[in-house]
């Protein structure tokens, strides 16, 4: 079992603002590494693009634990979402042997929602 707990009760950022939360793992077999990271990607028409804002990876020593994370949010890109694209943002802890992930979607933006984007088309 992998989670993210984060301190603050909402999933919604402004740009700036601290993400703080609690990392737990309790595996069977003691993973060979621990990845947690902030990362976005987009979803849509066209070609689908993704980066990781910011990363922390470690080796934990036993097969239950916990870490503490402690990130600030990007500027940008904001959470968006359009009828052609979206900006999703996802908090995410993996493991290595085992492999398993933990995904947790959260929305970065000044509006406390995604920025609603739509297309005026002229004919």
């Amino acid at each position: 079992m992998l989670k993210i707990e984060l301190a603050k009760k909402e999933s919604t950022f402004r740009p700036g603002e601290p993400i703080e939360g609690i990392a737990t793992w309790d595996k069977i077999t003691l993973p060979s590494k621990l990845t947690a990271y902030l990362t976005w990607r987009t979803e849509g028409k066209g070609d689908e693009d993704s980066d990781v804002a910011i990363e922390q990876q470690w080796n934990p020593k036993d097969t239950k634990g916990e870490y503490r994370i402690s990130w600030t949010t990007p500027r940008a890109p904001l959470s968006l979402d359009g009828t052609l694209i979206r900006i999703v943002w996802r908090v995410v802890l993996s493991s290595e042997k085992p492999d398993d992930e933990f995904d947790l979607p959260i929305v970065i933006s000044h509006l406390q929602t995604p920025i609603a984007f739509t297309e005026l088309i002229k004919s």
